[in-house]
């Protein structure tokens, strides 16, 4: 992921499905939080998350294209 202007990009993990999806359409939205979230998290606890990060400002929105 590289954000525009900057000068270096930032790896992500992806599982394989999300990136063939990616080179299929040619992008996809991305969300991401600034806050940990537990990898065991159920979804009662992503909602919560995300609400949170949300009214805080902490949820970043973008759009990933293939370059």
């Amino acid at each position: 992921m590289r954000f525009q202007g900057a000068r270096f990009g930032l790896r992500l993990p992806s599982l394989p499905g999300w990136t063939d999806l990616v080179r299929a359409r040619g992008e996809d939205v991305l969300l991401m939080g600034l806050d940990p979230l537990p990898n065991d998290a159920d979804g009662a606890q992503v909602d919560s998350h995300l609400d949170r990060s949300l009214t805080t400002g902490r949820l970043l929105f973008g759009l990933a294209r293939t370059a």
